[in-house]
């Protein structure tokens, strides 16, 4: 699970430099690290937790992928950005690529899109299906004009219209 916290996080913490924030990270991560079932690897104000259950052995794939202490994936990507991706979302890339489970909580423009968007990539690449669901009809349709831009196969479906419901990637709305 990946979560950006800067919601949450006290004015005090805010307010940190970064040389503060990083002893922050360095004392919380030697806590998180004496803590038997769960591990945490802090990148400013990125969360990466990963359940461990007791007597777990990480295999030889495990180590070196970095599921447990490293959570930056170092392979071929899906999908490549004129941008340098942001610390949550590199993470969020690595935990996508090593089959992990994935949730970005972030403030408005933050990011998460380029997170889904990889997904999306990932799954036309091991050609699978994908759905992208969104809550309203006009937030569908602008979805599916950009994906159709850069995906080949994408369809639509909303209350009134649907377009090429078979397709790879589907831009769905959840209410109308």
């Amino acid at each position: 699970m990946v979560t950006q916290e800067m919601e949450n996080a006290t004015n005090a913490e805010k307010r940190k430099s970064p040389e503060e924030s990083s002893d922050l990270v360095d004392a919380e991560t030697k806590n998180e690290e004496l803590a038997s079932k769960k591990q945490r690897v802090v990148a400013r104000t990125c969360v990466h937790e990963v359940a461990v259950p007791n007597g777990f052995v990480p295999s030889k794939d495990e180590s070196i992928h970095g599921t447990l202490s490293d959570p930056v994936f170092n392979g071929e990507m899906a999908k490549t950005y004129p941008f340098v991706l942001d610390p949550f979302q590199q993470i969020s890339v690595s935990c996508l690529e090593r089959k992990e489970s994935v949730l970005v909580s972030a403030h408005t423009s933050a990011g998460k899109t380029a997170v889904a968007e990889y997904a999306i990539a990932m799954a036309f690449r091991d050609k699978q299906r994908v759905i992208y669901t969104s809550p309203l009809k006009a937030l569908s349709n602008q979805k599916y004009r950009e994906l159709s831009h850069e995906f080949s196969d994408v369809g639509l479906m909303t209350g009134d219209v649907t377009l090429s419901p078979n397709a790879s990637c589907l831009v769905m709305t959840t209410r109308s």
